[in-house]
């Protein structure tokens, strides 16, 4: 909604796993160890191997998301003030994107660091 903020650190989330994916209609929650999450509800672009899901259909990529659990997170970029990209162990990229005009695209949360974007 308003972008990421400035200087956001998201290095705690670096090795972290996977434990667990909700998925909704609306949103899909991914709880890593360590008591970290990120909640989306925005589009996305998760490409595993050569396959690439794009959209806000949670559902329809519930089955990718699951190739996710159980592998840490290797790398985090902003890639603009309105993109997150996630790089995991097994080669897998998550980017969200913030787009959303009037509601949050998504928050993390780690450790006592919340963000909101």
């Amino acid at each position: 909604m308003h972008g990421i903020p400035a200087g956001t650190d998201f290095s705690p989330l670096l090795n972290k796993s996977l434990e667990q994916v909700c998925i909704g209609l609306h949103e899909a929650i991914f709880r890593f160890e360590d008591e970290m999450l990120l909640s989306i509800s925005c589009s996305f672009e998760l490409t595993v191997g050569d396959q690439i899901w794009r959209g806000k259909e949670y559902v329809a990529a519930a089955t990718a998301f699951s190739h996710l659990l159980g592998v840490a997170i290797n790398n985090v970029k902003i890639t603009s003030s309105k993109q997150l990209c996630f790089e995991f162990g097994n080669g897998a990229v998550l980017v969200i994107n913030d787009n959303e005009d009037h509601y949050e695209s998504f928050h993390v949360q780690m450790a006592d660091k919340f963000v909101g974007v």
